[in-house]
């Protein structure tokens, strides 16, 4: 096969200078990686430029969130806020924040107020916790249902299927029997409104999954889970000024 060969013209400073930029950075790396040491083992070089990078994409993720975030929100402020409080919800839980901020830009892209995204996160993850179903599901299965302002059958059978005990649960809140609620569901006579009280009843102080979160925080896995959370958090922390720092190279580059 013939060799294929390129000559470039014109001046190549800029670039020479961004590659001088890119190698000093990348040397600093190293350094600036070893605070991320845990327990008090030190990486190695190579581990440390991996985390460090791994920052950066934990960084660069958020941004694009918190960007997101505004335009949801109508405006940078509360959607700071909202996510300074969905991270403060997972440092308190077992769910990681990748789950639990991904559930609330969801919950909020559906209608949930920014301010009130937390309070439905915790009633929506009890729930979820008690069953063992990912966050993601049901807060997606909740935030449709408000959308559309009332359940179908397809809600209820999800729901159900996933061992949430809906019927009987929304039959107290109609004051009806279970056996009656699939058909007041087909007849488009159970709003969204009986489908929020249900889980507010199902997590609330004498719910079924009153507290889930908080009993399932406290054993080895949410611990651990913590911990990563946290420890990603510190990544995070320092990804963002890495990734400041490269933002003008890559621009150059």
């Amino acid at each position: 096969m013939a060799a294929l060969t390129f000559k470039v013209g014109g001046d190549t400073s800029g670039l020479g200078r961004a590659v001088s930029k890119a190698k000093g950075m990348l040397s600093g790396l190293g350094s600036a990686a070893k605070n991320l040491a845990i327990g008090g083992a030190v990486a190695g070089s190579l581990a440390a430029i991996g985390a460090a990078f791994r920052g950066v994409k934990l960084a660069a993720d958020m941004e694009q969130v918190a960007v997101a975030m505004e335009v949801m929100t109508g405006s940078a402020e509360k959607g700071n806020r909202a996510i300074e409080a969905l991270m403060k919800f997972s440092d308190e839980t077992p769910l990681n924040p990748e789950e639990v901020v991904s559930a609330g830009r969801a919950l909020i892209a559906f209608g949930t107020d920014a301010d009130d995204v937390v309070g439905v996160l915790r009633k929506v993850g009890n729930v979820a916790s008690g069953v063992g179903a990912p966050l993601g599901e049901l807060a997606e299965i909740y935030g449709k249902a408000q959308v559309s302002g009332r359940l179908f059958g397809e809600d209820i059978n999800q729901l159900a299927g996933r061992g949430i005990p809906i019927q009987k649960e929304l039959a107290k809140v109609l004051g009806t029997s279970t056996s009656n609620i699939k058909k007041l569901v087909s007849d488009g006579k159970v709003g969204f409104p009986e489908l929020e009280k249900a889980f507010s009843n199902m997590s609330a102080e004498g719910g079924q999954f009153a507290g889930m979160l908080d009993k399932q925080s406290k054993t080895f896995s949410g611990v651990f889970s913590t911990l990563v959370g946290k420890f990603n958090g510190l990544l995070r922390d320092v990804g963002v000024g890495l990734m400041q720092s490269l933002k003008p190279v890559l621009k150059e580059l």
